[in-house]
């Protein structure tokens, strides 16, 4: 939690202890035109309580940045446009015939620091029903980057991220859940390193979804990543997650009619509860790189689209039930090389065994076919 002025005339320096939610008191107090460079070697010093003492103590420091230009934010209502230093946008908006009550669109030009993106973020989920957020001409210089505050939006209709790349590590948990109205999230394969995707998207109106075609190896969990995008077709470079963690209801009634996953290997426990479950437009589906699967209740139930399914583990050896219940019986299931014989069909039909020491007589008169 930081406890900073917002005044944007001002950098602040300290080296006294203060308690959370107290306000900065300053050793020195220094104008951003009368800056030297003796001046931009001070550090602004967080106040944090150590859990384990009584006493608060210092965070590490963070140095001040002098900004060259202002971060703006700019505001379309109507054909009329107002344009505010991020520094001053008031964090609760108390008069809803305001000039922040309904406006259209949202635009932030310069830098996004980590003071920055508190202060946007915090007024974002107190403004809360914007249609257009566009950060397109923004550059963000954070050690890390979490957009949570978008959650629950009322009037979200289309968010822009930067033009230039992000490569600070992204947490997108909850970012744009329940955002009922969302169409259209520009610039998400500017994102390079992604580490969660946990209901990121749940309930959303995307109808296509861009990642990055740079490999991501960050450890990610997918637990209803998509969930519930009922309108979403198509998810593209989704191979790039080369390390997912989780997958629990990650496509839960999606209209995605194929999903690609990365062909390196994943070793990681797996619970598929669910993953797949109702997306009726899925046809074929291959899961070859999940090895270690634990559960798979209700995983490909509803998916009444699917002919092709390919598999790396045994369906008997894992947990759950109702695999395809609400599936057509004639779906052709690859199974791994470990399986030899199928005890148990699970109401389907079509199963494909691993073949070994085969032997044609090509001189046989017998006619015979031979679907491989």
């Amino acid at each position: 939690y930081y406890s900073i002025s917002y005044n944007p005339m001002y950098a602040y320096a300290s080296d006294t202890i203060f308690r959370i939610g107290e306000t900065l008191e300053t050793s020195k107090e220094v104008k951003f035109d009368d800056l030297t460079q003796d001046d931009l070697k001070y550090h602004l010093w967080v106040g944090v309580k150590n859990e384990s003492m009584e006493e608060y103590c210092y965070s590490e420091p963070t140095p001040i940045v002098y900004r060259e230009k202002e971060t703006m934010v700019t505001f379309h209502n109507y054909g009329i446009t107002l344009e505010y230093a991020l520094d001053t946008l008031p964090l609760v908006v108390k008069n809803k015939a305001s000039v922040w009550s309904d406006f259209d669109t949202m635009r932030v030009s310069g830098i996004i620091d980590d003071f920055n993106i508190l202060r946007l973020t915090k007024f974002i989920k107190a403004k809360n029903n914007i249609d257009v957020i566009d950060l397109s001409e923004s550059i963000i210089q954070t050690k890390f980057l979490n957009f949570n505050a978008l959650s629950a939006n009322k009037r979200l209709e289309e968010f822009i991220f930067p033009n230039t790349l992000v490569t600070c590590p992204c947490d997108l948990t909850c970012a744009f859940e329940d955002c009922r109205y969302l169409k259209k999230v520009k610039n998400l394969d500017k994102l390079i390193s992604i580490t969660s995707l946990e209901s990121t998207f749940t309930n959303a109106d995307v109808e296509e979804l861009t990642f990055s075609e740079i490999p991501d190896t960050n450890s990610i969990s997918l637990n209803r990543a998509f969930c519930y995008c009922s309108s979403l077709k198509n998810i593209n470079n989704l191979d790039r997650f080369r390390n997912i963690s989780s997958l629990e209801s990650a496509f839960r009634s999606c209209s995605c009619s194929h999903l690609s996953f990365s062909t390196f290997p994943n070793n990681n426990k797996l619970n598929l509860n669910n993953t797949f479950m109702y997306c009726t437009q899925l046809k074929n589906l291959d899961l070859r790189v999940f090895t270690n699967i634990e559960y798979i209740g209700n995983t490909f139930k509803g998916c009444r689209s699917l002919d092709t399914l390919k598999l790396s583990f045994n369906l008997e050896k894992t947990k759950g039930g109702d695999f395809f219940e609400e599936c057509s019986p004639n779906v052709l299931i690859y199974l791994p090389d470990s399986v030899k014989s199928i005890e148990n069909t699970y109401g389907m039909t079509h199963y494909v065994l691993p073949i070994t020491n085969v032997f044609v007589n090509l001189t046989s008169k017998d006619s015979f076919k031979c679907q491989i």
